[in-house]
């Protein structure tokens, strides 16, 4: 039996609705709406590029005891729900399209939860700036986005062991290189990021207003920082 493509969308819409009401109430509803409006018009990014070679020498580090590293399949993608990250249409979308979703996990079912998680893409990784909304990554390159840790759980050093193991993984399929992007203003992840092996090969910002949209590319000259120029400067 098949449902009707219309009736589902509006109960998808409806129960969309009833959680947003729920976790943000009425005016937050309204002042989130008015900023995805106002996203509409104006878009300003600032964001520094890294690369990490993981064939390369890297610190040795272990997730701490009763932790566990685990990819998520398709059915097991509603823990991300329990992190402050995208949410679940997102994570389906993504992973449909080939993306691997990494969770450090703790408890055993059905006490199991969600500690940090990240994304790894493979042949594109999705991009505002880049035509398209996606750049196009090399070869045996894989582009890290979206790592988090739960608040409850930050202070516990579960971030850097848990992507040296999502490393490790990689490098097992073959994979050579990491890039991923982070906010010029966001420190502390930058000096992580720099902390366990990324180079910074370039400084990148983005303008959109209307349909006008301005890339503005600063490559370090090292690394795949002539990939950013042509791909996303186009």
């Amino acid at each position: 039996m098949h449902s009707d493509p219309n009736t589902h969308g509006v109960g998808h819409l409806l129960s969309r609705t009833r959680r947003g009401l729920h976790r943000h109430g009425v005016a937050g509803c309204f002042r989130r709406a008015g900023s995805l409006a106002r996203q509409q018009l104006y878009v300003h990014e600032a964001h520094r590029w890294y690369q990490l070679d993981i064939d390369w020498p890297r610190p040795t580090s272990r997730l701490p005891e009763g932790l566990r590293l685990h990819q998520a399949a398709y059915e097991e993608l509603s823990l991300i729900e329990q992190l402050p990250t995208i949410g679940i249409e997102e994570a389906r979308s993504r992973h449909r399209a080939g993306a691997s979703l990494w969770m450090t996990l703790e408890g055993e079912p059905p006490e199991t939860r969600p500690v940090f998680a990240c994304w790894t893409f493979f042949d594109r990784m999705p991009v505002m700036a880049a035509p398209g909304g996606w750049l196009q990554l090399p070869d045996r390159t894989a582009g890290l986005e979206d790592s988090v840790t739960a608040p409850t759980d930050r202070g516990r050093s579960i971030g850097g062991p848990s992507v040296f193991a999502v490393f490790d993984r990689l490098a097992e399929s073959g994979i050579r290189r990491v890039i991923t992007k982070i906010a010029e203003d966001n420190g502390p992840a930058r000096h992580v990021a720099e902390k366990i092996g990324f180079k910074e090969i370039a400084g990148m910002e983005f303008t959109k207003l209307g349909s006008r949209r301005r890339v503005d590319v600063q490559p370090s000259g090292a690394g795949l920082s002539s990939l950013l120029v042509d791909c996303i400067a186009g």
